[in-house]
């Protein structure tokens, strides 16, 4: 048996019952955000794509709609793919 104490199962609790909330729908993509502890419960998206990137003949043009993606996305953490790049 596992013992939790009361922040941990509080924890869980909030997170079951907010977890479908935390869904974002932009058309293009689904996110799921989070809510962070260490900020007070604020719920976060990190790493959501809102354009195209910004390469070949889109490098100084406007911004273009991303490329659709099936299911839902985890938006926990902020995606340094796209910055590795530029180096």
């Amino acid at each position: 048996m596992v013992a939790i104490g009361v922040p941990g199962l509080f924890s869980f609790v909030v997170g079951a019952l907010f977890r479908r909330s935390l869904i974002v729908d932009l058309d293009y993509a689904s996110y799921r955000g989070f809510a962070s502890i260490n900020d007070g419960g604020v719920v976060k998206w990190l790493g959501m794509r809102y354009a195209a990137p910004p390469i070949g003949d889109r490098r100084f043009a406007a911004p273009q709609e991303p490329l659709s993606v099936q299911g839902v996305q985890n938006a926990d953490r902020v995606c340094v793919s796209f910055l590795l790049s530029f180096w």
